[in-house]
């Protein structure tokens, strides 16, 4: 029987695999098929080929343009997946220590998605930096590449331990930017952006998503009331115990995802994240003038009141 690589916050069950499939029109005949296409392909692109010994380690599942978009956009945006590592690891560890950021090991049974959690972990907590969410957001992109086998998504924000100065600290240009990462470039399919504990400025915060994002994004924002609000996308069986649901805590996750980082497939993972980019010297510079310049696009004048 096929089986993925193991991480223990992305499990996927066979029959979730067969799922995934199926929705795509797959089988492993296709699959490997399609595999030895790209990889002869990619030995052709100049720009590309010095990144095909690290994308062998993930997946190759996706169209040539998207391939190609993913490795410019890593170069593009490189200070978000080049890593110091002599200090990186340390970082993460104390990130986590005041932010959760992960996946729910469990794939939403509703639609086959993954659910991400973001949720401050101490209450006393201010020094929110939006470059070090969005570097540790790009760290988890590059482990989903490895063990994922979905790539749609709900995303939960809780707001329980948030503090209205918070608000002045979201950088609407580096949440675009992880937005044009997600979507745009590893063409990530946002199903629904759920909002819960919400604090009475959250108005200010869906003013700013609703600048940044885009419009068929933007409209997939939920405020829940309460959490039996939140089963009707997301079934507690997979939520952990702080949102009435039966899987671990939230704290467990953290710990979870700090000792994946310290593992060997964890600093295999970030160490190799600066090589995993396109070579732009090697590529005509009028195709890239064509396909790239301006990205990672434009910004409305932002006026929260």
């Amino acid at each position: 029987m096929e089986s993925t690589s193991y991480h223990p916050l992305l499990q996927v069950t066979q029959e979730e695999m067969k799922n995934v499939r199926q929705s795509y029109n797959l089988d492993v005949k296709k699959i490997n098929e399609n595999l030895d296409i790209l990889e002869e392909w990619f030995k052709k692109q100049d720009h590309l080929v010095e990144a095909l010994p690290y994308i062998r380690r993930g997946s190759i599942e996706k169209t040539k343009a998207i391939i190609d978009k993913v490795l410019t956009i890593r170069g593009m945006l490189s200070e978000f997946f080049t890593y110091d590592t002599k200090t990186i690891f340390d970082e993460f560890d104390t990130f986590l220590d005041n932010i959760i950021l992960t996946p729910l090991p469990k794939i939403n049974p509703k639609d086959c998605t993954r659910i991400f959690i973001f949720r401050l972990m101490n209450a006393d907590f201010e020094d929110i930096n939006m470059v070090d969410i969005a570097k540790f957001a790009c760290f988890i992109i590059s482990t989903r590449m490895q063990y994922e086998y979905t790539f749609s998504h709900h995303m939960i924000f809780d707001f329980k331990h948030m503090k209205a100065s918070a608000v002045t600290k979201i950088n609407p240009i580096v949440l675009r930017k992880i937005e044009v990462i997600f979507t745009d470039s590893y063409k990530a399919r946002v199903k629904g952006l759920h909002f819960i504990n919400a604090p009475p400025f959250i108005h200010k915060v869906v003013a700013i998503f609703n600048l940044v994002l885009k419009e068929k994004i933007a409209k997939r924002i939920h405020i829940h009331s309460t959490y039996d609000d939140l089963y009707q996308h997301i079934p507690k069986e997979i939520l952990p115990k702080e949102y009435g649901g039966y899987q671990m805590s939230c704290e467990d996750l953290a710990q979870l995802m700090k000792d994946f980082i310290k593992s060997d497939a964890g600093r295999r993972t970030i160490e190799d994240s600066s090589k995993i980019v396109a070579n732009e010297s090697r590529r005509s510079s009028i195709k890239f003038n064509e396909e790239y310049m301006g990205m990672p696009g434009s910004f409305k004048k932002l006026n929260v009141d």
